[in-house]
C-alpha cells in the first residue's frame, strides 16, 4: 500500500518566515504534514510585510525572524511558549 500525500489545505501546518540578509529578502516556508515535517510551499517576498502576509494566508501559524535575529510570532492562532513578541506590537504600542 503506497501512501498518497495530500496537497496542503489553508489552516494546515506552520509558517516560518526568515530574513536572507544576503539578498536583502524573506525565505517563506509553509510546513504541513505531521508534525510540519515537510515543505508544502516555499517562495519569497521582498518584505517582512509581504512575508507575513504570504504566511497568513497559508495558515493561522506564522512565525517571523526579522534581519535583526529578533523571532516574532505573527499569526492569528494563540502565541505558543517561546515566543515573547507578537509581529507588529511595536506599531501598535506606538500608535494614538
Amino acid at each position: 500500500m503506497t501512501t498518497r500525500e495530500r496537497a496542503p489545505r489553508r489552516g494546515d501546518g506552520t509558517a516560518w518566515l526568515v530574513a536572507d540578509r544576503a539578498r536583502g529578502d524573506y525565505l517563506c516556508y509553509w510546513y504541513v504534514g505531521p508534525n510540519d515535517q515537510r515543505v508544502g510551499e516555499r517562495a519569497r517576498a521582498a518584505t517582512a510585510e509581504e512575508a507575513v502576509a504570504w504566511g497568513q494566508v497559508r495558515t493561522t501559524r506564522v512565525r517571523i525572524r526579522t534581519d535583526d535575529g529578533d523571532s516574532y510570532w505573527a499569526g492569528s492562532a494563540p502565541r505558543p511558549e517561546g515566543f515573547s513578541r507578537t509581529w507588529g506590537e511595536a506599531e501598535r504600542e506606538g500608535a494614538c
